[in-house]
């Protein structure tokens, strides 16, 4: 009996934070249907090239979510970590040049 798995696609995700060895954490923006702004993060996990920070991509792969916990303030707050697996990652724009040191500037 064959197992279904569960799938994602995200659309332009930005990196966020690089896990050094294990993938990185994706940022994708938008705009609920109240108007407000809102993020949601992705655990990319993956064993190849990891872009850089800033890089925007399109991320396909198997989802899955874990309750994940932190300590804000004295009170516990949980919620669900959204993981992807084997990822397909499609470039769509390049991490941001850094900014030029004060000393290069030529004034």
């Amino acid at each position: 009996k064959e197992t279904e798995m569960a799938f994602i696609n995200i659309k332009k995700a930005s990196v966020n934070r690089i896990i050094e060895g294990y993938g990185f954490e994706a940022v994708n923006n938008f705009t609920d249907r109240s108007g407000t702004e809102r993020q949601e993060r992705f655990t990319v996990w993956t064993k190849d090239e990891v872009p850089t920070v800033g890089q925007v991509m399109d991320i396909s792969g198997i989802v899955s979510a874990k309750v994940e916990e932190f300590e804000k303030d004295g009170e516990m707050i949980r919620y669900a970590g959204i993981h992807v697996n084997n990822p397909r990652l499609t470039l769509l724009e390049d991490a941001p040049s850094p900014s030029p040191a004060l000393e290069d500037m030529p004034f």
